[in-house]
């Protein structure tokens, strides 16, 4: 397996499952759960040593830097994905179809 990130085949998957949303009238979905656990950045990918604690974070406080990028686009950067990915992992358990 290829060990490089298509963005453009990245997008194009990310936004078949949005269209797949829209098909089945997904326009929004409720955060029963706002916490999560995260690990900080230096332990995330290193899998040689377990990391020693987790961080909380919080997908409204997500969902608020989101919306502040979609007002301005400016703010839509890369360290913006370290938004929207616990974002779409919440979509990811709470809508699997």
């Amino acid at each position: 397996m290829e060990k490089r990130i298509d963005l453009g085949r990245l997008q194009f998957v990310v936004n078949a499952i949005f269209e797949h949303f829209k098909g089945r009238s997904l326009e929004c979905v409720t955060i029963d759960e706002d916490f999560y656990w995260e690990l900080d950045v230096d332990s995330l990918f290193n899998t040689s040593e377990r990391p020693e604690a987790a961080g909380l974070g919080s997908l409204v406080d997500d969902w608020g830097f989101v919306q502040a990028a979609s007002a301005d686009p400016s703010q839509a950067v890369g360290l913006l994905l370290s938004h929207v990915a616990p974002l779409l992992t919440y979509l990811a358990i709470r809508e699997p179809q």
